[in-house]
């Protein structure tokens, strides 16, 4: 048993020759949905560091983890710049806002190649107006994605690593279900999935059965079901009305949220699931902690993360990648993970509810070849620039609209 001890702990010092090395991130061009950006011109504030001493809690932890050691060296070392991150939320928190882990085997697979650098990873992420940037000072700056982003570039300096968001403002996961094809690439290795706010309540309330939760199930196994077999991530955020003073008339509790309703499909698929509302909750709404109230972490729109909110939810995408990536040196990837990961994906929770095989999304300009006639209708733009919402609009009832769909699909998102 020893001498079997010794031999698994041989690989951590193979892959400590693959974090002295630098990468690159590849750049692609833009699209009107997808925020790219090089990430190579970073700052240490832009990171979270240098704003403040670091909290003695952090201090603790890392002089905790100096003290572990792999094959004789110290894990510490091993890890190099994956720890180089400061962190904003104590430690105890974002081990609460990690609400379900599991497995974690296609995550450990994608660590483990950001570790060695063997191939290419690529990061996305779906979702509405919360991961496109919405309640951050400066989109594609302070939002969580992009803190996350600039983190994943010099946490793994050997690897090559690509990051898109494709989250697209003001839409549910049911559209998402239709128009996955358009936000995240076939071959993508990372997938987050921020809904919970867009979705909404339950109109009925319901447990089982909801509505959302068939859509949450439907989108979560088109995303598994990727060529690339992904990790999936759930991000969720707070509710409408939670971030607030109980005073408030549109006030909603803790329990007032989709999001433990969706527990239920991230423990049956395996997805990790974090939460902001998990980890903000102690702080913000029991001890009101300054720094930590909903104030200092909302937007002033009351459901919108502000930079504050923002930089939790980057928190919480970093702490789960550091954890994962000491999984993976002190428990390399195995032939139970590589199991996992390659099995097929169970039957639906909800009887039936399986994803659409064949699905068709004709969004904004994509629609325009496909009209054959029209009167009375016009294509206008009813959001902005940066955010834009096209469209063929109306005014008068009983105007013609002949369009065309170019093949049958089991379903269409138009």
């Amino acid at each position: 048993q020893q001498l079997a001890h010794k031999v698994q702990l041989l690989v951590p010092l193979l892959l400590l020759l693959h974090l002295l090395s630098v990468g690159a991130l590849q750049a692609e061009g833009p699209t009107p949905w997808n925020h790219r950006r090089s990430l190579h011109e970073d700052t240490s504030a832009q990171l979270g560091r240098g704003e403040q001493p670091e909290p003695e809690e952090w201090k603790d932890y890392m002089h905790q983890l100096n003290m572990v050691t792999v094959s004789n060296q110290r894990l510490a070392n091993l890890l190099g710049p994956v720890l180089n991150y400061r962190f904003s939320m104590p430690e105890v928190q974002l081990r609460k806002g990690s609400t379900y882990v599991g497995s974690n085997s296609r995550l450990r697979r994608a660590v483990r190649d950001l570790i060695t650098g063997q191939r290419p990873v690529k990061i996305g992420v779906v979702g509405g107006s919360i991961t496109w940037g919405t309640g951050a000072s400066q989109r594609g700056v302070t939002d969580w994605f992009s803190i996350f982003s600039r983190y994943m570039v010099q946490a793994f300096p050997k690897a090559n690593v690509t990051l898109r968001n494709g989250c697209v403002p003001g839409t549910p996961s049911s559209y998402m279900i239709m128009c996955l094809e358009l936000s995240v690439d076939p071959d993508v290795d990372i997938v987050f999935s921020e809904y919970v706010l867009n979705d909404g309540i339950d109109p009925k309330n319901q447990i089982h059965g909801s509505g959302q939760v068939k859509d949450v199930e439907r989108l979560t196994r088109r995303v598994l079901a990727l060529p690339g077999r992904p990790a999936l991530v759930y991000m969720q955020c707070v509710s409408h009305g939670m971030a607030t003073e109980p005073e408030v008339n549109d006030h909603r509790t803790f329990a007032q949220t989709m999001e433990d309703v969706y527990g239920s499909v991230a423990q049956y698929y395996d997805v990790p699931s974090l939460s902001l509302r998990t980890a903000a909750y102690r702080l913000a709404a029991f001890k009101r902690r300054e720094g930590f109230r909903w104030a200092n972490l909302m937007d002033k729109d009351g459901f919108h993360p502000g930079d504050g909110g923002h930089k939790v939810m980057a928190d919480l995408a970093v702490w789960m990648v550091q954890q994962t990536a000491i999984d993976v040196f002190t428990r390399p990837f195995n032939k139970q993970d590589a199991e996992l990961v390659s099995e097929p994906l169970p039957v639906p929770m909800y009887e039936g509810n399986t994803a659409p095989e064949t699905p068709l999304c004709l969004f904004q300009d994509m629609m325009a070849p496909l009209v054959l006639e029209s009167s009375g209708w016009d294509y206008v733009n009813e959001g902005t620039e940066e955010k834009p919402k096209k469209g063929y609009v109306t005014r008068e009832a009983g105007e013609l609209f002949n369009m065309e769909l170019v093949r049958a699909t089991s379903g269409a998102c138009l």
